[in-house]
């Protein structure tokens, strides 16, 4: 598959991760701080937490598909197939690890909290995960149109 700049690329390399981290990570660490937040997480239904995490896999998804995918010839469809869920699947991880790595950092969690409290947990890295995930790919798309 090639990008809108004739590079081909069809599978994830370390660069992207790192981008994908640095960006889930900046908007974690500007977020996770917002009381406000935490509480409308912990108080969410289960079925609005669901919509949350599809709507975080739409987003990635979205501007997965703007980092080149968009330009692909018609005979290489199958390929974008194989490789936009993925990226989409790495980039939902990374965002996700994050959050969770910026919560327990402003001590908002403790490592016990993962595995006693662990369902107010999962909403909080969530909730926060829409942001991040966002954050993550469009610092992966402004990488990937400035190469």
């Amino acid at each position: 598959m090639q990008n809108e700049y004739g590079e081909k690329k069809e599978r994830i390399d370390a660069k992207d991760f790192f981008q994908i981290a640095a960006g889930a990570l900046a908007a974690a660490i500007l977020i996770a701080p917002s009381q406000e937040l935490l509480y409308i997480a912990a108080d969410l239904p289960f079925y609005k937490l669901i919509i949350i995490f599809f709507l975080s896999l739409a987003v990635s998804g979205i501007i997965a598909y703007k980092i080149g995918a968009r330009k692909v010839e018609f005979n290489e469809m199958q390929k974008i197939g194989e490789f936009i869920p993925v990226r989409i699947v790495v980039i939902y991880v990374i965002s996700a690890f994050s959050c969770l790595l910026v919560l327990w950092l402003y001590d908002i969690i403790s490592i016990n909290d993962i595995f006693t409290n662990y369902n107010i947990v999962i909403k909080q890295v969530v909730v926060l995960s829409l942001i991040a995930c966002g954050s993550g790919s469009l610092v992966d798309l402004a990488y990937s149109k400035n190469k």
